[in-house]
């Protein structure tokens, strides 16, 4: 998966975002989901993966971000879709192994929805 396709999927559970805003506010200020998906636009992508490993570092896991978003899989490519998949089953766990990860179609589209 390109960055700009795991770009456009940070954008897209940047609803799941709910972490404590005092401190993200003092240390990177991008706290909200507007501003998180402003910031995926304009950040280099060595910033972008500073930010994910900060996140990580912080007790925000990837899974809980993806669950917390609750997008139905109607609006997700196939890629992301396998991504919502693997991150379900644990494969995905972190910011990092979401950044690391490749995405191969392993899994098919056979539910309508399920929250993860």
């Amino acid at each position: 998966m390109s960055i700009s396709n795991k770009k456009a999927f940070l954008k897209k559970i940047s609803g799941g975002m709910f972490i404590p805003s005092h401190t993200l506010e003092r240390e990177h200020h991008l706290f909200t989901p507007a501003k998180l998906r402003t910031a995926v636009d304009t950040m280099t992508d060595p910033e972008l993966d500073d930010y994910l490993t900060f996140l990580d570092t912080r007790l925000v896991s990837f899974k809980r971000v993806v669950h917390d978003a609750d997008i139905p899989f109607e609006d997700l490519t196939n890629h992301e879709y396998e991504l919502s998949i693997r991150t379900k089953y644990n494969e995905i766990h972190s910011f990092r192994d979401f950044i690391n990860t490749t995405t191969g179609r392993r899994y098919t589209r056979g539910i309508k929805r399920v929250r993860l």
